[in-house]
């Protein structure tokens, strides 16, 4: 069996170690589960986008006018904050 305990010891669990990092997460996302959902501290921060069929990585899919308001924001959020991480 998978020594989950050894492995969230190893990686920080739900606080990894880290930096300049945006844990994003659909909210019929069954991996959402196994990924960070609030926001640790300023440069490591985490939303779950609820939407109808917002699912694994579709923060990721090509934009599209029929996106919903909430995953159009969670890209946007994105984009400043990799735009500050980057300056």
């Amino acid at each position: 069996m998978p020594d989950v305990d050894a492995t969230n010891r190893y990686y920080g669990g739900a606080q990894p170690a880290g930096y300049n990092i945006f844990f994003s997460n659909g909210v019929e996302d069954p991996w959402r589960w196994a990924s960070v959902q609030q926001t640790i501290n300023p440069s490591e921060q985490a939303q779950v986008v609820d939407c109808y069929e917002c699912g694994h990585c579709v923060d990721l899919y090509t934009p599209s006018p029929a996106d919903a308001a909430t995953l159009v924001a969670e890209r946007d959020q994105v984009k400043q904050l990799v735009a500050q991480w980057m300056a």
